[in-house]
């Protein structure tokens, strides 16, 4: 597992994205180019989310937790960010002309799954996607084995995007 707490601001999201990617190549987690630029694309997203609309209104959160997690009964890796905000994501309609809103519409695009559910550590919330790991058939058992799946519900999965014409 990783897990790290950074704060909020927009120019911290380039090295959540470098770090989350670096740790869980040291973690041993093996991620193809594609994976990882999705993972890098996924992760981009949410956290700006969280660094946005973590604390409501526009204001900036303090802080974001970010963990990431091996499911090797499902060959899927499931990355969380917790902010102090209580407003969850929202995948709605937005004018092709608008320079916001597409956030949450690629994650609902290119994860396996993904949803929101309060932070099981305190106030706020945790906003989840998951992303199918081909290379986890590779791993040995014994790798495998050290980390079992981490069980966390599957609440308020997000709508499915609905494209619009």
């Amino acid at each position: 597992m990783v897990k790290f707490t950074t704060t909020a601001t927009s120019s911290e999201v380039r090295a959540i994205r470098a770090r989350l990617a670096a740790d869980l190549r040291t973690a041993g987690v093996p991620l193809s180019d594609d994976e990882d630029f999705t993972l890098r694309l996924l992760i981009s997203e949410v956290a700006t989310n969280g660094v946005l609309h973590g604390a409501g209104g526009g204001n900036p959160a303090q802080w974001l937790t970010i963990e990431a997690d091996v499911h090797h009964d499902t060959h899927r890796l499931r990355v969380s960010v917790s902010d102090p905000g209580l407003g969850r994501p929202v995948l709605g309609p937005f004018d092709t002309d608008d320079e916001h809103g597409r956030g949450m519409q690629l994650v609902a695009e290119l994860a396996a799954a993904h949803g929101c559910e309060p932070d099981p550590c305190g106030g706020g919330k945790r906003v989840w996607f998951e992303l199918p790991l081909q290379g986890l058939d590779r791993l040995p058992a014994r790798h495998a084995a050290q980390e079992p799946p981490h069980g966390w519900p599957r609440t308020d999965t997000l709508a499915p995007l609905a494209l619009r014409p």
